[in-house]
């Protein structure tokens, strides 16, 4: 589960990173709100998801 999940955290990340499509950051959100329960503090914390959050918002 944990793989997995690591592969849908990752693919989310690159997504709000990368894409400009906002039907598409807008599914990407709907989809890590689904998984955030489930997200080990660590992914939050220590990589780059909360600053790329924010950027997008503030954009």
């Amino acid at each position: 589960m944990c793989n997995d999940f690591s592969q849908i955290f990752q693919l989310c990340q690159f997504v709000m990173e990368n894409s400009q499509n906002t039907p598409l950051i807008q599914a990407t959100l709907e989809t890590l709100l689904r998984f955030l329960n489930w997200i080990p503090l660590g992914y939050v914390y220590e990589t780059k998801l909360i600053s790329t959050l924010i950027y997008k918002v503030c954009m």
